[in-house]
């Protein structure tokens, strides 16, 4: 496995897993309404909460990715992703949801933080395409996973 390929594999994987998780959301508000019990008003929260997090959560890792290295702040979001998500998934209120929403705010930087690790590790020519990639990732992760959370959650 040459070294593109062994960073680039990954950072596709992580950032179609981003766009998937983003673009299911609001297919997936009525299910997760019914499972909460709550209203269409506190619903909107869900979006809401995570989207504020990443408005906060961009900027401030991109930074950090810049001072402190992209793979070690990309690791670290990976992380906050990981428990924000298990939160959602286990959350018996709407508070608690909330709260795990506003962990995945760092799902929005898994992108950037990707180019940013590609365009310190690959030349030019290298890192375009795999931006290109990165960029092509995102958009088949949020289609699909718009098109595919409906009705996988009606039948699951």
């Amino acid at each position: 496995m040459s070294v593109p390929s062994a960073l680039i594999g990954p950072l596709l994987a992580f950032v179609l897993l981003d766009g998937f998780l983003q673009g299911s959301v609001v297919s997936l508000l009525p299910v997760i309404r019914d499972a909460l019990h709550i209203g269409t008003g506190q619903a909107m929260w869900i979006t809401a909460a995570q989207f504020l997090s990443a408005a906060v959560c961009v900027p401030a890792f991109g930074r950090l990715g810049d001072l402190h290295g992209h793979r070690r702040i990309l690791r670290i979001a990976l992380g906050t992703v990981t428990v924000g998500s298990l939160l959602c998934a286990l959350a018996p209120t709407l508070e608690v949801f909330l709260a795990g929403r506003v962990l995945l705010g760092p799902l929005s930087s898994l992108l950037p933080l990707s180019v940013g690790l590609v365009r310190d590790r690959l030349d030019t020519a290298g890192s375009r395409r795999a931006i290109s990639l990165l960029a092509a990732a995102l958009i088949l992760g949020a289609t699909a996973g718009t098109a595919t959370a409906g009705p996988l959650a009606s039948v699951a």
